[in-house]
């Protein structure tokens, strides 16, 4: 099956939301290493609890299932051709 402007395009974009994931994720892991020693700590008002700033489970299983989402459609659209 030879490209067209349509195939070609849905994996361009297929391959641009792959990047801008890996990208959001390398910006997540290196924002949640330690902080490096001059910097200063941050003050809290008494009574404040802060919590370690991880990502709640529920967010990485919805990320995660959107991400798939994503692509299994454009992969179907890409494949199977539904005339959309």
């Amino acid at each position: 099956m030879p490209p067209t402007l349509a195939t070609s395009w849905m994996l361009l974009m297929l391959c641009v939301g792959t990047g801008a994931v890996l990208a959001a994720y390398l910006a997540y892991r290196d924002a949640a290493r330690q902080r490096p020693e001059g910097e200063p700590t941050e003050e809290h008002p008494p009574g404040l609890q802060v919590g370690h700033g991880r990502l709640p489970r529920v967010l990485v299983v919805l990320y995660i299932g959107m991400a798939l989402g994503m692509i299994g459609y454009v992969l179907y659209v890409w494949l199977a051709a539904p005339g959309i």
